[in-house]
């Protein structure tokens, strides 16, 4: 059995101007997107050589000449499938009439489905063309061919019908904020009302020669429209949405009634900025732009009307299930690639269109589109990953790497081989000199463990098992699951929650129950199985370079002297420590301390056997004169995290606090920001991060750092120092600070000669 899903669309611009007849003449162009509503088309051989065909009716047949449905019919007559078949239409809403694009998306994902069956790649552009054929050509329905192109690509997408007969079909790239924005912004509305399309396009036809300066506004709109979306203006739509429905419904008379009037108007009047009715007109859906502030009086005024909402979809015409596969192999790769394609436009309008595939002139061979096809859904996927998630996995890595915690990694099949290179490339090749090594695990790797437990507690149980023996909280565990719903994958979540590890999922498709799961969610947009593989160990290397990188500037640039080259540091215990604690001889740029001599500073006349009281006290000290502070805090935290107190320093007067009088920012400052992240950061603005809180009569601008501070461990405290933007703090004091947590960590050797002379950096005492 083969289920193909193809999408429906929402067109915002230009309807009409992609009729041949119009834009082989005028040219035309529209702006149209695939909507998460489909049409499922099912395919699977019959036992005996009958077509069976089931929609809303149902038709068992010996020729495809007796075929009702004549969608269908025609594709197996294109694709030459012509015995022995039972193919399935099922839709997300009713089709009939919906203005949705549904007779093209049930011609779209007829073909596909075919042609699957058959065990035949085709590009989204051949199912478009032979689409065309079969509704304009072939049956002569007085329609355009933007619906088409749309269910087979996908997409938004800007349409440009030229008048040499070329369609160049743009999928537009919007930051993420402002597709979020579009997406979050519009609402579609069942009117109720069923129509036949037919009658309301063969008027508009009948009507374009004295409609020409209307067809030439709304083509003008959807040009307007994309170079608004393109600039991140995204409630102009709604605007110009409006006003596009007042000229559509000059084009024909049954574009609009009463009934539809009075709905858009109650809508208008609620606080929705424009809308029109989807497709032809006359009934099946009202699509409305509202901000979402006006939303929820929008529904209210049509709360006698039932609401559909969708997402935009990315994706067109696809496979989503092909079981068995056929002899010659049947794969799919999703997303189909947009090309420009071309229409002769020597046929006459009683022939419709033949879109044929375009490049320099030359038609393209199939495998060559498709490889194609698969490199540039890959660069469109990476366009799209989150980076600012990838980031946090960064900074949660290096952090509890710094902590000295382990990691777990797992993951079935192919994601197995990305979990043991992942461990591979951790435990090597991030690996420093004077730094902690990653300590990381593959669950895959120990085949006589992996396959015991599979044999004797079954194969869900094959990760959470190994993770009983071995994880303890602050662990890391990663997930590596390209559907996101393996069962041996979650039972090892779930178990890494109880314990209290911190939990990152690496998905693909729609996240499945992984994504829900885990505290740090890394999605691939993507629904083609061997293009997730591929990204997962694309993310794999991009966190294993950035963790390098991240490494250099805050662990392996405060080994080595910030001074051109290390030179041997000579200092008594007393001049040590008038240099920690007060700052001199250091410059404020680019010219702190290496962390080789604070270690060997702090360690001589700090840590020798103070308590973890005095120390955090002296640290405070130390740090705001060496970084020239403002202002500064240290908070304490117990051994449950709850916040015990702390210190205060301002105008060069250090003040110890208790419990209440720091917690303002113990509980929602910047302090509880970093203690509950155990991630150090920087604020290069006070005034603009809402981490900061801002005191009475605080109007300067700021610039922050803050660490965790650590020992034995377990976070102790946390460090934060301020000082006016214009002498604002760089990555380099963070990384100077962040060294400071990892000293606390690992004490350096407490027998060391006090009185000791020179001593080289290199030479200093190891951290046990």
């Amino acid at each position: 059995m083969i289920i193909v899903q193809t999408p429906l669309r929402v067109s915002f611009f230009g309807g009409g101007t992609d009729i041949p007849s119009y834009y082989l003449h005028e040219g035309g162009c529209v702006l149209s997107s695939a909507i998460d509503k489909y049409i499922f088309v099912s395919i699977k051989t019959r036992f005996d050589d009958k077509i069976r065909v089931g929609y809303t009716e149902t038709e068992l047949v010996d020729h495809v000449d007796e075929l009702q449905h004549d969608l269908i019919r025609e594709a197996i007559r294109i694709t030459g499938v012509n015995h022995g078949v039972e193919i399935t239409t099922m839709g997300d809403i009713p089709s009939a009439g919906s203005g949705l694009g549904s007779s093209s998306t049930v011609t779209v994902g007829t073909l596909q489905a075919l042609y699957a069956f058959q065990g035949e790649h085709v590009t989204a552009e051949r199912l478009a063309r032979e689409a065309c054929q079969i509704e304009i050509d072939i049956l002569g329905k007085p329609i355009g061919v933007q619906d088409q192109m749309i269910a087979a690509y996908g997409g938004l997408c800007f349409m440009e019908f030229q008048q040499d007969g070329r369609v160049v079909i743009e999928k537009l790239t919007l930051s993420r904020d402002v597709k979020r924005e579009l997406a979050s912004n519009l609402m579609l509305f069942y009117t109720g009302i069923t129509r036949q399309a037919d009658s309301i396009l063969h008027e508009q036809k009948v009507n374009i020669q004295q409609r020409l300066g209307i067809l030439a506004e709304l083509k003008q709109l959807a040009r307007f429209a994309r170079d608004e979306l393109r600039a991140g203006n995204v409630d102009e739509l709604g605007h110009m949405l409006h006003y596009s429905w007042t000229l559509k419904k000059r084009l024909a008379s049954g574009i609009s009634t009463g009934e539809i009037d009075e709905m858009y108007t109650r809508a208008r009047r609620a606080g929705a900025l424009g809308g029109k009715i989807t497709g032809a007109g006359g009934g099946g859906f009202l699509l409305l732009y509202c901000t979402r502030e006006h939303q929820a009086s929008v529904r209210k005024a049509l709360k006698s009307f039932r609401e559909l909402p969708f997402k935009l979809e990315r994706d067109g015409a696809k496979t989503i299930f092909n079981y068995p596969r056929s002899e010659n192999g049947t794969e799919e790769f999703g997303n189909r690639v947009h090309q420009a394609i071309t229409i002769d436009p020597q046929l006459s309008e009683e022939k419709g269109i033949q879109p044929v595939m375009s490049k320099n002139g030359e038609q393209n061979s199939e495998s060559s589109s498709l490889l194609q096809q698969y490199i540039q859904d890959l660069g469109h996927t990476v366009s799209e990953l989150p980076l600012e998630k990838i980031q946090a996995a960064v900074e949660v890595l290096h952090s509890k790497r710094m902590s000295g915690h382990r990691f777990f990694i797992m993951g079935n099949g192919g994601s197995s081989s990305t979990a043991s290179h992942f461990v591979c490339d951790l435990n090597k090749n991030t690996r420093l000199k004077g730094q902690p090594d990653f300590k990381a695990f593959s669950l895959t790797d120990n085949m006589p463990v992996f396959s015991a437990y599979a044999n004797d507690e079954g194969y869900e149980n094959v990760f959470a098992r190994q993770l009983e023996n071995d994880l303890a909280p602050g662990d890391v565990v990663i997930a590596i699951s390209a559907s996101g719903n393996s069962e041996n994958v979650l039972r090892g979540i779930e178990h890494a929650r109880k314990v209290g590890a911190f939990t990152i999922g690496f998905t693909g498709f729609d996240g499945g129950q992984l994504g829900s799961l885990v505290d740090l969610h890394i999605n691939i947009s993507n629904n083609t199985i061997e293009q997730v593989e591929d990204l997962h160990l694309v993310l794999e290397h991009m966190m294993i370079l950035t963790l390098k990188q991240r490494i250099k500037s805050t662990a392996s640039s405060l080994i080595e002297s910030e001074r051109p080259s290390p030179v041997p540091y000579k200092a008594t215990q007393k001049e040590a420590s008038v240099i920690v604690q007060t700052g001199e001889g250091n410059t404020d740029e680019g010219n702190l301390p290496s962390r080789g001599e604070w270690i060997y500073n702090l360690n001589r006349s700090l840590l020798r056997k103070e308590t973890d009281e005095v120390l955090l006290e002296q640290i405070l000290t130390s740090t705001f004169n060496l970084l020239k502070a403002d202002s500064g805090s240290l908070l304490r935290y117990d051994h449950n995290g709850k916040l015990t107190g702390g210190y205060t320093v301002y105008a060069g007067k250090m003040v110890r606090r208790n419990a209440d009088e720091v917690s303002t920012i113990g509980r929602r400052g910047l302090a509880k920001w970093v203690f509950d992240n155990h991630v150090p950061t920087l604020i290069e603005n006070t005034r603009e991060d809402s981490r900061w809180i801002l005191g009475q009569g605080d109007a300067a601008s700021r610039s922050a750092v803050s660490v965790p501070l650590v020992i034995e461990g377990e976070t102790v405290g946390v460090l934060s120092l301020a000082r006016f933007r214009e002498k604002g703090y760089t990555d380099s004091h963070l990384a100077f600070l962040t060294a400071i947590s990892y000293l606390l960590t690992n004490r350096a050797d407490p027998e060391i000669d006090a009185n000791a002379g020179d001593i080289k950096l290199d030479e200093l005492p190891k951290a046990k």
